[in-house]
């Protein structure tokens, strides 16, 4: 009988789920979700999302992201459907099937509603034909996510109100 010489292959190893998070998070709006995980061997192919909060027992199945390489950061756009605490699990999987089955990486995030600006007052100063004119408001969120105000007017010789600008706010109370 002949000997036959082989060469045996490093074994694989599991991919590992470095970590996830949730950012932007609103009742009916989608949400970023970023994880990270890393592959010794290189060879990660997925990372699967995973999310458990109000109504949702258990880890549910939100979606996957195909990545490559040793190492990957990815998202998947996810919406709440209501408020709540809430977590994020992302489980990376190789090009050999195996799974980061480590769920101590875990992200805790809470769901709120947004609620809507309220105009607080608007006000004018030097009026005159032919004038400019400036015009103030204010303006509070209960979510603190302003992000513009604008201005209209209506009047005579305008169709309707009329937008005139608008200015880049933020916060929970702002002046423009």
């Amino acid at each position: 009988h002949a000997a036959s010489d082989f060469t045996v292959g490093a074994a694989n190893s599991n991919p590992q789920t470095n970590w996830a998070r949730a950012n932007n998070v609103l009742t009916g709006h989608p949400t970023t979700l970023p994880g990270n995980a890393s592959d010794p061997d290189g060879n990660l192919q997925w990372m699967n999302f995973y999310i458990t909060g109000p109504g949702m027992p258990g880890w549910n199945y939100v979606g996957s992201v195909s990545v490559s390489g040793g190492s990957a950061t990815a998202s998947l756009n996810w919406t709440p459907p209501q408020p709540g605490s809430y977590a994020v699990h992302v489980r990376a999987q190789d090009d050999w099937g195996w799974y980061d089955w480590n769920g101590n990486v875990a992200s805790d995030f809470t769901v709120t509603t947004n609620h809507p600006p309220q105009t607080i007052s608007v006000s004018a100063t030097n009026v005159s034909l032919g004038a400019a004119t400036t015009i103030t408001g204010r303006a509070t969120d209960p979510g603190g996510n302003l992000w513009t105000a604008s201005f209209y007017v209506a009047g005579p010789n305008l169709p309707a109100w009329t937008y005139i600008g608008g200015a880049n706010v933020s916060g929970s109370d702002s002046s423009t």
